[in-house]
């Protein structure tokens, strides 16, 4: 490993090759006013190129460590000038935020003599520093010529992409050497891909007779190896009439790889032709009309002119030919037009031991069963070294299976196992870019295994400074991105599945990341068990009292980061930061996100330099003056109840997070042009606050919510936010307030509106609050600049009583919300590509027939007089509240209460408008087959009318129709029956309702709720059993406050039974329901069918109090899997669970139980408990706790909230471990007082004990 360190230090030297030292010396002459044109030619030219050709050939050099030396030494010169024109720059800001905040007036300043003497005066000892340090960078540099007369190499001699087969990679073939372990699935799914014809291009003169399948993954992952044992099955199959296998490498050469196709089509050996197109006839000849498969192994060029010359003879072949190509960077695959990728991941662990363990058995036969078994042990036991890597268990394999003898095995087990893998990846981060080398080896600062965030990764690369582009027209953070893209490409990154836009690094590559930046970055963990070295710029923290190593720390004066990771318990922190801040003047990137710093020390005004400061988890009432001097910060994350007006001299800023979301209370926030996070911004009638901050702001980036728009007065004010200039926006928020605001003049909300035209690459416009009567022009028609819209939503636009051409306003628009549009009376046609849609609130709007108010208008007065009866009977009152609907804002006064002639008066209203509307024009909605998600709320939806918009709906996925008072039946079976897609389906607040129409066809339902709706129907028993109207395949079933209608009412023949006015509930076809809830269903007599509920998890069943019959009870068809159970009165448990389900159960809650006492059947049930381990009783009347409370040894947590009548506990479990009494007589209370109360011995014993 020492010989791959060295190697690697020398490779971490090439990002001083880049443009860097030009691009330091250019500016900073430049700053010096002095010309270095001819200077600079001589670098660029002659150079830069000979220290490039010295680091490729420093490894094999006899002169390494004095070579070694010089970089260094450039190294630091690099640093150093980088610093001195870093603190130059500085000054100029500093003289910039003087001048915009009135420090030196314009006028003296315009003074030619005067602006002479204040630079000279300002910047002469500054110019003397830059001077001496660009001086210096050259000399170093320079001493490139003086290297070369000790290397015997020429330009021609250095190892470039001719020497990587010499440099260790061999020439594979097609052939399996040995067994392979854990990748028959990847070999299954390859071959899947070879032979499906999916994916072919259409029959055309252009198109392609093959597709292309890559396997994608690091070094010495086992992508060859996987690729031979796909080759192998396909000789066996005989699929294709011709397999060719060819190892590319890195090296290009097309006439060198066609003539190794024509061998390995042929089978013979290719004659020695010399031209180009003599190969490609004849590998045409071998392959016309012949199905291939051709193994690309081991491609690295993205050079797509040669691989379109490389493979043009392709074209003959017949179609349904494949290429199966292996690769660490995706990107050369993409090239290609790959159109299937395998992404190879480590084996299972048990995989990877037996594949350790055929190499290091190799074919010996051990006859000592003892030896065996302990060699076994070494293996298994070590096997983790290896990371996964079957290259590394091939190599360490292959020096055990010399000698079987165990203290062998452990000896080499014990020495450095990677070698000839980490030689492996060393040579592919040598071929890295040197920007990519740079970023890479810097992610050891991170510990292994840690999820990798793809934005705070930019953040810090971008504050590094990294990251570097020519086209000024890009982003910095868009180019840190294609870094990201670069290092996945090239296997050295992983997208992380657990979540969006993260990465993880390979055990063995974190290694290679620490071996290449060791003399830059350092990371301790834990505690200190190695020196720090003095010349290390970035250094990371693991450990909960960092302020124990304060003296390494400060002694490092050239650190350019300082990370604290995980969480940090040290009281010394604040004087921690002072002393680094004072001390560690150089620092760029400064994280204390993991810390709870109390007070921010004056001496963080000293970092000059500083780029990067996060203090996500620090809250300060009060911040030092200094940190408004903190002029090249970009990156500022912040959580705070409180900002300091100094933040607008930050005019660097690029990002800020104020995780206290206080920043739109910032004044002057226009200041920090370079603004590219601006989550909100509030506008108010005060200086400062004016919609014109936002003027300059035109780097702003992603998303922008403008809120207070009802304090702009007019076009020409909201013109100078000159929104249409911000590119990057893509999501906006327009705001008005609703509330008063009854005088807001609507014109001047259209005129507002008007002058805030968004730019034209916006996917996501919310507009809220706005109170115009019409849509702006940028809307509407031929002017319309919305054409890229993802998502339109507008919420309390109240007045706009039209919207425009929805379907040609972007035609690739997927979500449209509204929500709150009282007066708009239509919809327009909607785009195609629409897949969700939202109509909450539009009281106007009115889809039906005639006929069908006519019929609703019919029964309408028998259907109120239902409802009232059923409102003033429902056991929770609150179920019902007129306030909450959003028809009260228009049709009702906040008085209005609950009772009967109320709610009576509150319905016919409502009946009365929506009838007025049905009757001016007939509409139907008209939906795209594309809709997955529908929500309709307080709109007025006839039941023809919602079968007709719901046809065809193939793709619809969740369903929610609420407040839908002129609804009385779901459609048929035959619309139903077409929503194949349908998982989720809410009911909610539809008080006519009488009838579930064909809702059993729903095949796919998985979540079912109905909630409020007084008139529904329930299936009644037959004489040959029962049926269910619910759909068998429900996982979630929740129904509350619903009648279920008088029996007498539905089933005349069975009016004569002796309890008419009850009704059961089959639930025996729902073979998958886990969560059951049934609430405030007065009716409610019996459940059928419980004991086919095996998978039932979760039952809450309340306010039903006539269900006291259960045909069967849940436990009784076989196995039970309830885990929880919340009821209102224990008897319930003897009702519906049987002894077996009783046992499964983790935990119960009753509350408000309204009896004094258990029967005792109910406490007979608690015996049964024996799983149960939360127990909860809350707002129950009872006078005691169940007397056997103590039998139950599982029991661990007992929570009483409310229980105004217990006076007294009851013995309790001993493996009770907590106990909350809360809100409780003060006499139990008093009772459990350690340790005199009278109830303290029986629960002294318990270790957790609260008392309120």
């Amino acid at each position: 490993m020492a010989e791959h360190a060295a190697h690697a230090a020398l490779a971490g030297f090439k990002w001083l090759v880049s443009p860097i030292i030009t691009n330091l010396i250019n500016k900073g002459y430049a700053y010096l006013d002095m010309d270095v044109a001819e200077k600079m030619q001589d670098l660029e030219n002659i150079i830069i190129p000979q220290m490039e050709i010295l680091i490729e050939a420093a490894e094999n050099s006899p002169h390494k460590a004095r070579l070694h030396g010089w970089l260094k030494s450039l190294e630091e010169a690099v640093y150093e000038a980088e610093d001195v024109l870093d603190l130059h720059c500085y000054y100029l800001l500093k003289q910039k935020v003087k001048r915009s905040t009135g420090g030196i007036t314009v006028r003296l300043e315009s003074l030619p003599l005067i602006k002479n003497l204040l630079k000279r005066f300002t910047f002469g000892p500054q110019n003397i520093k830059l001077k001496h340090a660009l001086m210096n960078l050259e000399n170093v540099a320079a001493k490139a010529k003086e290297f070369l007369p000790f290397l015997t190499i020429g330009v021609s001699n250095v190892r470039g992409p001719e020497a990587t087969n010499e440099s260790g990679r061999k020439v594979t073939t097609s052939l399996l050497t040995h067994t392979v372990f854990g990748r028959d699935k990847d070999r299954d799914h390859i071959i899947d891909l070879l032979r499906e014809r999916v994916g072919l291009e259409h029959e055309s003169s252009f198109a392609k007779s093959y597709t292309i399948v890559a396997i994608v993954g690091l070094g010495g992952a086992g992508k060859t190896t996987l690729a031979q044992y796909v080759c192998d099955y396909e000789r066996e199959a005989k699929h294709f009439d011709v397999i060719m296998w060819v190892h590319v490498s890195q090296r290009m050469d097309v006439e060198k790889l066609t003539s190794k196709m024509v061998e390995s089509a042929s089978g013979m050996e290719c004659p020695h032709l010399n031209n180009l197109d003599t190969l490609q006839m004849e590998l045409t000849k071998l392959l016309k009309l012949k199905k291939f498969l051709l193994v690309l192994d081991d491609i690295w060029s993205v050079d797509d002119k040669q691989w379109e010359l490389l493979l043009a003879p392709l074209s003959v072949g017949n179609r349904g030919s494949k290429i199966l190509l292996t690769t660490r960077m995706k990107g050369a695959a993409e090239l290609l037009g790959t159109k299937h990728f395998i992404q190879l991941k480590e084996i299972e662990q048990s995989d990877f031991v037996s594949l350790f363990m055929y190499y290091a058995f190799g074919d010996a036969k051990i006859d000592d069963n003892t030896l065996c078994k302990q060699l076994e042990g070494v293996v298994k036991e070590n096997a983790s070294k290896l990371h996964g890597s079957p290259l590394a268990a091939r190599m360490v394999g292959g020096q055990l299976c010399r000698r079987l003898d165990a203290n062998f095995w452990k000896s080499i087990l014990n020495r450095d196992l990677l070698k000839d893998t980490m030689k492996s990846l060393l040579w592919s981060y040598q071929n890295l870019d040197a920007h990519l080398q740079r970023c890479f080896s810097y992610c050891s600062l991170f510990c292994k295994g840690d999820l990798i965030l793809r934005k705070g990764l930019v953040h810090l690369w971008s504050a590094e400074g990294f990251i570097k582009t020519r086209d000024e027209s890009k982003q910095m953070e868009d180019v840190a991105k294609e870094y990201i893209d670069d290092l996945v490409s090239s296997s050295f990154f992983q997208p992380s599945s657990l979540c969006d836009n993260s990465y993880v690094m390979h055990d063995l590559l974190h290694d290679l990341a620490e071996m290449v930046s060791k003399d830059r970055c350092f990371r301790v963990e834990g505690s200190l068990t190695k020196e720090i070295p003095r010349e290390i710029r970035h250094l990371s923290l693991i450990m909960d009292r960092p302020s124990d190593v304060k003296e390494e720390i400060c002694s490092l004066r050239n650190l350019r980061t300082l990370i604290f990771v995980g969480i940090i318990n040290d009281d010394c922190i604040d004087d921690l930061l002072h002393d680094i801040f004072g001390k560690l003047k150089k620092l760029r990137v400064v994280d204390l996100s993991s810390c709870e710093v109390r007070k921010l020390p004056k001496s963080i005004g000293g970092l000059k330099h500083l780029r990067h400061l996060d203090l996500r988890n620090s809250s300060f009432e009060f911040f030092p003056k200094s940190v408004s001097t903190l002029y090249h910060l970009e990156f500022l994350f912040l959580n705070c109840t409180s900002v300091w007006k100094g933040l607008t001299h930050l005019i660097n800023l690029r990002h800020i997070n104020c995780f206290g979301g206080m920043l739109e209370r910032v004044p002057r926030i226009g200041m920090l042009t370079a603004l590219q996070t601006l989550r909100c911004f509030q506008v108010q009638k005060k200086k400062g606050y004016e919609l014109k901050q936002l003027e300059k702001l035109t780097e702003l980036q992603d998303s922008l919510h403008i809120s207070g728009l009802e304090d702009v007065e007019g076009k020409a004010e909201a013109l100078e936010a000159k929104l249409k200039d911000k590119k990057g926006i893509e999501k906006l928020r327009l705001e008005w307030s609703t509330s008063g605001n009854s005088s807001r003049s609507s014109d001047m909300d259209t005129q507002v509106l008007e002058g805030l035209c968004p730019p034209p690459q916006l996917r996501i416009l919310e507009i809220m609050g706005y109170q115009g009567q019409i849509c702006p022009s940028w809307m509407v028609g031929d002017r319309c600049l919305l054409h890229n819209l993802k998502s339109l939503e507008l919420h309390q636009c109240r007045a706009l009583e039209f919207l425009p051409d929805i379907d040609s306003l972007s035609q690739d628009l997927n979500d449209l919300v509204l929500q709150d549009l009282w007066k708009l009376k239509k919809l327009s046609i909607l785009p195609p590509a629409l897949t969700k849609l939202v109509l909450d609130a539009c009281f106007s709007l009115a889809f039906g027939s005639k006929e069908d108010s006519e019929m609703i208008r019919s029964t309408q007065d028998i259907t109120i007089s239902q409802v009232v009866t059923f409102s003033e009977g429902l056991a929770d009152k609150h179920a019902i509240n007129i306030r909450q609907s959003k028809w009260s804002k228009i049709i009702s006064k906040s008085s209005v209460q609950t009772d009967g002639n109320s709610l009576r008066n509150w319905l016919e209203l409502r009946m009365d408008i929506i009838y007025r509307n049905l009757q001016e024009e007939e509409v139907q909605l008209v939906l795209p087959p594309s809709l997955q998600l529908l929500e309709l709320t307080s709109c007025a939806f006839t039941n023809s009318a919602l079968q007709e918009c719901l046809r065809d709906l193939t793709s619809l996925t969740h369903l929610k129709i609420s407040d839908v008072i002129s609804l009385t039946s779901l459609p048929s079976a035959d619309v139903l029956r077409c929503l194949t897609m349908l998982q989720e389906l809410e009911i909610r607040e539809c008080w006519f309702l009488t009838s579930l129409g064909g809702l059993h066809t729903l095949s796919s339902l998985k979540e079912l709720t109905i909630d409020l709706c007084p008139n529904l129907s329930a299936e009644w028993p037959t004489l040959g059993g029962s049926t269910s109207l619910l759909p068998s395949s429900l996982e979630s079933l929740k129904i509350n406050a619903c009648n279920w209608k008088h029996l007498d009412d539905l089933r005349p023949d069975l009016a004569s039974l002796n309890n008419p006015f009850m009704a059961s509930l089959q639930l025996g076809n729902l073979k998958s329901l886990s969560k059951l809830s049934i609430t405030n269903c007065p009716n409610l007599s019996s459940l059928l069918g419980l004991d086919e509920l095996e998978h039932l998890k979760e039952l809450v069943v309340k306010k039903c109090p006539k269900l006291t019959h259960a045909e069967t009870k849940l436990g009784d068809g076989g196995s039970s899997q309830l885990k929880s159970c919340i009821i209102d009165a224990p008897s319930l448990l003897y009702v519906l669970l049987a002894e077996r389900a009783s046992a499964s159960l983790n935990f119960l809650h009753v509350e408000d139980f309204n009896s004094e006492s258990f029967r005792p059947e109910d406490e007979q049930v608690f015996q049964h408990l024996t799983s149960l381990r939360n127990l909860h009783f809350r707002k129950c009347s009872i006078k005691s706790l169940p007397a056997n409370l103590e039998s139950l040894n599982s029991l661990g947590l007992l929570y009483i909230y409310n229980c105004q009548n217990i006076l007294s506990l009851p013995h309790l479990p001993r493996s009770l471990s907590s106990l909350s009494l809360l809100s409780c007589n003060p006499v139990l209370e008093k009772q459990c007082q350690k340790p005199h109360g009278q109830d303290w011995c029986k629960i002294a014993h318990i270790p957790t004990v609260y008392v309120s």
